[in-house]
């Protein structure tokens, strides 16, 4: 998920960062530069858990300006490491 935040002011980051971390919804957070300002990686068990997260995370987030979802249908690949 990209998220667009409205004001990049240091305290309303930090606030952002903070509920991001603080969400059971959300296994991991990256503060990204380009279009957006963050991405997340949301795990949520079905639909209806993942519009309770937006509703209540994202909607009701006053600097949000603006998110892209996409949701996962098949993993093709997942090989986590470093590659020296």
């Amino acid at each position: 998920m990209l998220v667009e935040l409205e004001r990049e002011r240091l305290d309303l980051l930090d606030d952002f960062k903070r509920e991001m971390h603080a969400t059971d919804e959300v296994s991991q957070c990256y503060m990204v530069t380009g279009e957006a300002d963050f991405v997340l990686v949301v795990t949520v068990e079905d639909i209806a858990t993942f519009d309770h997260f937006v509703k209540t995370k994202l909607y009701a987030n006053r600097n949000l300006r603006k998110f892209r979802s996409m949701i996962t249908l098949e993993r093709l690949k997942f090989e986590p490491r470093i590659h020296v």
